[in-house]
């Protein structure tokens, strides 16, 4: 039997078992972190079989899996009891009405709140809220007028990945060096300007004390003290082929993980010292 490479990028760990959806064909697997048994959960019967790069995150609620489009064109969900498959459609008219849509980059984060699901969007202008019960969807977009256009011109992406705290979503901004900072109970937003830069950011973690950001371009990662608003940039060698994505924080250091790229860095939080 041939063997086939396999990478992914939405992933989420439940119970003991790690669920991905595959990069480069179209599966949603499962790997039991004990046993290290693998099976295929399903397949996404509405979209290509080959499709690439069709979910952008995924999470668990209520014992359902919910998966979040990226080229995919409809959100979908899965019952982890019986793996029974259905989907919630999107208004994708409205989305092709703004000139930055791209249907490859719809949306890159998940975050849940009091039983509700909100999708923050890569090229998607809207941050979409989705009832679990009863699948209606509402559509928060009055903070578009404050992004779209204001920002470094070549860049599509509103957001890549972004971080709950509390019952507020912190989303750094790809096209300037600002954050938009959403409450998912007020339905309210706030944007933060941390400088004058336009590098962008790709993903924001916390501390407890400071907000570090990975660069969308330019290698230096953003250190922000919110209270102080003292700001430290700690530079790091690259090559142009290296573009980051996430960035976790994790018993000391600030782990700067790529996209494109063959290494993972780290920061101390201390001394600022790469490695």
């Amino acid at each position: 039997m041939k063997k086939i490479a396999a990478s992914f990028e939405a992933f989420t760990v439940y119970k003991n078992k790690l669920y991905a959806a595959l990069y480069s064909f179209n599966a949603i697997i499962c790997l039991d972190l004990i046993s290290e048994e693998l099976t295929v959960v399903s397949y996404l019967d509405e979209e290509d079989v080959l499709g690439k790069r069709l979910i952008g995150d995924m999470c668990i609620l209520d014992n359902y899996l919910f998966l979040v489009p990226m080229t995919a064109n409809a959100i979908y969900k899965i019952d982890l009891d019986t793996n029974d498959l259905s989907s919630i459609s999107l208004d994708i008219g409205r989305a092709e009405s703004y000139t930055g849509y791209l249907s490859e980059s719809k949306f890159l984060s998940v975050h849940q709140c009091d039983g509700r699901l909100f999708l923050f969007p890569a090229t998607y202008p809207a941050i979409v809220e989705v009832n679990t019960n009863s699948n209606e969807i509402i559509y928060h977009d009055a903070w578009v007028k404050d992004i779209a256009g204001k920002g470094r011109k070549e860049e599509n992406a509103f957001f890549r990945k972004t971080l709950k705290v509390g019952g507020c979503v912190y989303a750094p901004i790809c096209s300037m060096n600002a954050m938009l900072i959403f409450d998912m109970e007020k339905k309210k937003h706030n944007i933060i300007e941390i400088d004058k830069g336009q590098e962008g950011f790709s993903g924001v973690c916390f501390d407890g004390e400071n907000y570090w950001f990975s660069p969308r371009t330019g290698n230096s990662v953003i250190k922000w003290n919110d209270n102080s608003g003292k700001i430290e940039r700690i530079k790091y060698s690259y090559d142009k082929s290296y573009l980051p994505s996430n960035i976790i924080y994790f018993n000391g250091y600030v782990w700067v993980l790529p996209l494109n790229g063959r290494s993972i860095f780290r920061v101390n939080i201390e001394d600022n010292h790469t490695q």
